[in-house]
């Protein structure tokens, strides 16, 4: 393929794997493929890692327990990776934060899946991380822009970036795609055709995270309490009742309030805002979505203060990033789908990991959410290592919430837990086609579940 790049390329530079996406999946896909030996590089547009979890304020891991509790079905490096920060105060292992803690009572109205969730802080897990990369050998790179994939016919070779100076060719043996918005695997052709630009195709509403302080904890744990219909609908009719007396003045599109408790006394991140109908790949839309985000940011901190427990509370940080939940998905070798998740789940032999959460599709209109129409998925459910191969493309693994599903089937696994573990199965993966000198579709699943398992990992 000939190089549109040729005369202004700055820096050629040859890796192992490179991994395009610095977030929950990417990091851990690093840390996995330098760790087997692989000489491997992250990059990362944005100026932090940790994607969603830091830049995008989501907050709380969601669980990574089975469906009662019973079970931690995430393990690994994310498993290291929270005991890490739990050791120096700056996480909450999900061991503890079940039925009866104040970080699990709000959550039991979801079905009953979300109570054993890991409250950690954004800033040091950051750290974590860029520790866990340099002690794996790994580079990293931040603020540096993919602008392009190099490729020889299906297979794709490397990639073009933009270093804040110059554009720079990075050759490789294996990509990972950990961008969430599949942008690898766009400009590569593995993109599933109802994701494409020009397609109209839907996408779930963006959030703007925040957080607060000074916040009255003993009452809001004691409300969720009080009121155990609305866990998880946290303060509805407070807010139904607004949305009908303040009509279209009322200017956030959801009926509760989402907040989720930090480690920190008085602090509180909120899961509040909601802005639909934009999709964040296209440059226009996502401006005009980080706009409608600061504005619901601000209407709902002059709201809040009706509401029992927030009267005081106090705009602490809002996410430099606005949270996008759904944007590109791959075509792979399989595509994962609802009736997988559900009772009785499909059994994979190629099983990479576990999950548990429920189908949390956002609407695209209207202010409910909608979870009590939705099929309840099973206890747990295994997900497939083909899901991460594209059908099409070689040189090509991807991992995150760009893997191939349906938009049902993707409400589930692309919460951060099984972002974290699909990334590290993806790492092993890769590092093994290095070894060998072969292609993602290649690879024997029994070697690579054997490596998963000896390094922590849940398959099933």
């Amino acid at each position: 393929m000939t190089n549109p790049y040729i005369g202004t390329i700055k820096e050629t530079r040859s890796y192992d794997v490179v991994v395009c996406g610095g977030g929950c999946a990417g990091v851990l896909a690093a840390v996995a493929s330098a760790r087997a030996g692989a000489k491997t590089i992250l990059v990362e547009r944005n100026h932090m890692i940790g994607g969603m979890a830091t830049a995008g304020m989501v907050n709380p891991f969601m669980t990574c327990f089975d469906g009662r509790g019973e079970r931690q079905i995430v393990k690994g490096l994310f498993e290291e990776l929270v005991r890490r920060c739990e050791a120096q105060g700056a996480a909450i292992h999900p061991s503890k934060t079940g039925d009866g803690s104040p970080y699990g009572c709000f959550y039991e109205g979801y079905h009953r899946r979300h109570n054993n969730v890991t409250p950690f802080r954004s800033d040091y897990i950051q750290l974590v991380m860029l520790q866990m990369l340099e002690e794996a050998g790994a580079e990293y790179l931040v603020n540096v822009t993919a602008v392009d994939v190099i490729q020889e016919g299906s297979r794709v070779t490397g990639i073009v970036l933009f270093d804040g100076n110059d554009l720079c060719r990075y050759e490789a043996k294996i990509v990972i795609d950990c961008t969430g918005d599949a942008f690898v695997s766009y400009k590569a052709g593995a993109v599933k055709e109802e994701c494409r630009e020009g397609s109209g195709y839907e996408v779930q509403p963006m959030t703007t995270g925040f957080s607060i302080y000074n916040a009255d904890d003993e009452t809001l744990i004691q409300y969720a309490k009080d009121h155990p219909a609305q866990r998880g609908m946290m303060f509805q009719p407070q807010i139904e009742q607004a949305m009908e007396e303040m009509g279209a003045d009322y200017i956030v599109p959801r009926n509760k309030i989402g907040l989720h408790k930090l480690i920190a006394p008085g602090e509180w991140n909120m899961n509040c805002t909601r802005i639909q109908n934009l999709n964040n790949t296209v440059p226009r839309e996502y401006a005009k979505a980080y706009k409608t985000g600061l504005e619901q940011v601000f209407f709902l901190m002059d709201f809040i203060h009706t509401l029992p427990g927030l009267e005081n509370a106090r705009l602490k940080q809002i996410a430099p990033v606005v949270g996008a939940r759904e944007s590109r998905r791959i075509e792979g070798i399989y595509t994962l789908e609802a009736k997988d998740l559900c009772d009785p789940p499909t059994r994979f032999d190629d099983s990479i990991a576990m999950g548990s959460f429920l189908l949390d599709l956002h609407p695209t209109s209207g202010s409910r959410a909608g979870i009590d129409t939705r099929p309840i998925v099973a206890n747990c459910f295994q997900i497939p290592y083909r899901i991460l191969v594209p059908k099409a493309v070689d040189g090509l693994l991807v991992a995150g919430r760009c893997v191939s599903g349906s938009r049902d089937a993707m409400s589930s696994i692309r919460v951060m837990p099984q972002a974290f573990a699909m990334g590290q199965a993806a790492g092993e993966a890769a590092a093994i086609c290095v070894e060998q000198g072969i292609q993602p579709r290649d690879v024997d699943v029994a070697l690579l579940q054997d490596r998963l398992l000896k390094n922590g990992a849940v398959i099933e």
